[in-house]
């Protein structure tokens, strides 16, 4: 809809085609913008009509149509290309990873117009950066959060700074293998100008050396232990608590205590943020999280919704991996009641499992709610329920008040629910009665 806005705005004949049917509303807007509309349908025999062919995320670069159009030599670009193209102007900070990518994009967005720069988040996150590019004013800086189905098939993004928060099992039906997920986060560095900026954390540095890929950029900070040779690398941690961060020889050199937040996991975030404006903005890292000190997070991304006994309940409900939900467990001191289930993306829980000691019970429900109770029962306290509509059901089961409840499901949601923003409503308003008044 995003490119099919620009390309209205630019008055160029463009046709929309889409395997399933469109609902009357979305084929009547998709008309409105001037659009001929094939939908239940994907025939190669409307490839050659067309000049151009833009494909949404979701297209891989293996689907027939798209096969189609490369045989016959016609161009196949993405959205993200598409709108980048009507933004030259508009410089970028490209944003991905496997978890936190969300919150670092609002925290760069945040920081810039704190900063009095005209900045809009986008991509895989609000916006299509088409749309945005069919809305003037156009932005002095995008801050561009970017999905591996995305980097996958769009061109080298032309950006001032980029970054990688994280990289864990995920996405594997589309990408075949860990390896090539990780080359589609890793081309967020494709473009970067030689005077440009890269944040990754160690994992990430110590990955993609091990698979011998390349940094082009000025200078590549490393946030975490350890150390690995890629070039231009600066090595930096948090300590223990997130109050400060230290260069490689321990010297403290960011304090972190003045953030809103403490959750480990927020904290780096927000060091993410710092390092990827610093350059753009001329001002030290430490100086730029004093912009952070009025952010309020996103919302189903460890939200605190209320306390039960005194002691938080937190949505996580945008946890679809076990790795986001070992990191927001690790923001809790005190004895947790996890609930966890949904879609698994055929991971192991024993990680979960080696968190007995702070886990005081555990909840499953979903499709693979028995899986995780299988792999967790040994060592957990555990209750496990077909959906969660049945978990809260027989909520009296597992309540805990005094104990900190974190719904963190480590497990996409398209069992249940139409996606984690759906899911996570359900979980808030099913605990709302529950909550201390």
């Amino acid at each position: 809809m995003g490119a099919a806005r620009l390309l209205a705005a630019q008055r160029t004949p463009f046709a929309v085609c889409d395997r399933q049917s469109l609902s009357p509303e979305i084929k009547s807007q998709f008309q409105k913008f001037g659009a001929e509309v094939f939908e239940g349908q994907e025939d190669p025999n409307i490839i050659p009509n067309f000049s151009r062919i833009v494909i949404s995320p979701g297209i891989s670069g293996k689907h027939p149509l798209v096969l189609s159009a490369r045989a016959l030599g016609i161009p196949v670009i993405t959205e993200i290309d598409l709108g980048l193209s009507y933004l030259e102007s508009s410089r970028v900070i490209a944003i991905t990873g496997t978890n936190g990518k969300s919150t670092t994009t609002v925290m760069v967005e945040h920081i810039l117009r704190a900063a009095g720069k005209k900045v809009v988040a986008c991509g895989n996150l609000g916006e299509p950066v088409s749309a945005v590019a069919a809305t003037p004013p156009l932005p002095d800086f995008l801050s561009l959060e970017l999905s591996s189905y995305q980097l996958e098939s769009c061109a080298p993004i032309p950006a001032v700074s980029a970054a990688i928060t994280s990289f864990s099992h995920d996405h594997l039906a589309r990408h075949g293998s860990m390896e090539e997920y990780f080359r589609c986060k890793w081309g967020v560095f494709a473009g970067l100008r030689s005077d440009g900026v890269g944040v990754v954390t160690s994992d990430v540095a110590k990955l993609a050396e091990k698979m011998r890929l390349t940094f082009q950029g000025q200078r590549l900070w490393v946030i975490g232990e350890g150390s690995t040779n890629l070039p231009s690398s600066i090595h930096v941690q948090l300590d223990a608590r997130a109050q400060y961060v230290l260069d490689s020889r321990g010297a403290q050199i960011m304090d972190l205590r003045g953030l809103p937040f403490n959750e480990w996991h927020n904290r780096q975030n927000g060091v993410f943020a710092a390092l990827l404006t610093s350059q753009i903005l001329g001002d030290s890292p430490e100086s730029l999280l004093g912009y952070l000190t009025d952010f309020v997070g996103l919302p189903h991304r460890c939200e605190l919704i209320g306390k039960i006994g005194g002691e938080p309940v937190i949505n996580d409900s945008k946890s679809t991996n076990v790795e986001s939900t070992l990191i927001a467990l690790r923001s809790h001191l005190k004895p947790v009641v996890l609930l966890m289930g949904g879609q698994g993306k055929g991971e192991s829980y024993s990680p979960i499992a080696a968190r007995n000691q702070q886990i005081k019970s555990l909840v499953t429900f979903g499709a693979s709610g028995e899986e995780i109770a299988k792999d967790c029962r040994t060592d957990i306290p555990t209750r496990s329920y077909r959906t969660l509509a049945e978990a809260f059901a027989n909520i009296e089961e597992w309540l805990c008040p005094g104990s900190v409840h974190l719904f963190s499901p480590g497990c996409a949601s398209f069992d249940e629910f139409r996606n984690f923003e759906h899911r996570g409503e359900f979980f808030k308003r099913a605990m709302q009665p529950h909550l201390d008044t």
